[in-house]
């Protein structure tokens, strides 16, 4: 009896209700975690965060939107301005020798251009007025219209003094081109359309006139002739007789011609007469 004294405090002690007392300390094991958590709730002033939300006034960020004066960049595009000061003209080529078509081997810039230049670049040699695409094409061992060709469309040279029909007043006649010396024969040999404009008279008829022909009045003197002892420069090179025989006989011939230059009686023409001589040098005595 005296033992169950002893436990009945105990047991009644265990029956009695919780005392919401702050001996409820021990509540604080029982606020587990879990019940901070409840307390969590006041977690509501991170709702509270809709200060946070307040970064609406973030979104008056907007005024960041009227970073869309960062058109200002889209001003870079009024750098079109930069466009007035573009380079890029386009290429344009050197025409030296002026006829209208450039050299593609000289390339320039429109931009910087201090020179003769064209758009086009399809002169094949920029030296020569002459060459160029709409050229005529002639027999000069040129290709003249810049076609890859020489001379394949030009007229035939048909007497070889190196000009064509296409500029030659007489293709059959040589001496007759663009050029040559006009003489007096009756014949444009310089095709000038002119005859004998500009040729001496050739007053003997030996077809040398006094050009070259040191006289004139005598038809046996001229350039070429044969040099006899005569006195006279018959071969037109500044000297007399310098290539003849002596005429020892003084009958006008000399031993080049005549057949006893010791006798002034013989000498080729002399009358033959009967005296055992060959009078006049034709190799026949008497005769």
């Amino acid at each position: 009896m005296r033992i169950f004294r002893a436990v009945l405090p105990f047991v009644l002690l265990g029956c009695l209700p919780d005392i919401p007392d702050s001996g409820e300390a021990g509540d604080s094991a029982d606020t587990g975690s879990g019940d901070t958590a409840d307390t969590g709730d006041t977690g509501d002033t991170s709702d509270t965060g809709d200060t946070s939300d307040t970064g609406d006034t973030a979104d008056t960020g907007d005024t960041a939107d009227t970073g869309e004066t960062g058109d200002t960049s889209d001003t870079s595009e009024t750098g079109d301005t930069s466009d007035t000061a573009d380079t890029d003209c386009g290429a344009v080529y050197a025409d030296a020798d002026g006829d209208g078509y450039g050299d593609p081997s000289a390339p320039d810039n429109e931009c910087d251009d201090t020179g003769a230049t064209v758009a086009d670049n399809t002169d094949c040699d920029d030296t020569d007025p002459a060459v160029n695409p709409d050229a005529a094409e002639v027999k000069d061992r040129k290709d003249n219209d810049c076609d890859g060709s020489v001379d394949e469309s030009a007229a035939v040279d048909a007497d070889g003094d190196g000009y064509d029909s296409s500029t030659d007043c007489d293709d059959t006649d040589a001496s007759v081109y663009p050029g040559a010396k006009e003489v007096r024969d009756g014949v444009d040999n310089d095709c000038d359309g002119a005859v004998d404009e500009s040729a001496a008279v050739d007053a003997d008829g030996d077809g040398y006139d006094t050009s070259s022909d040191c006289d004139d009045a005598d038809a046996a003197v001229y350039p070429g002739a044969t040099e006899v002892a005569d006195g006279v420069d018959n071969d037109c090179d500044g000297m007399v007789d310098e290539a003849a025989g002596v005429d020892a006989d003084g009958d006008g011939y000399d031993t080049s011609t005549d057949c006893d230059d010791s006798d002034a009686t013989v000498y080729p023409g002399a009358k033959e007469v009967r005296d055992g001589l060959d009078n006049d040098c034709n190799g026949i005595v008497d005769g």
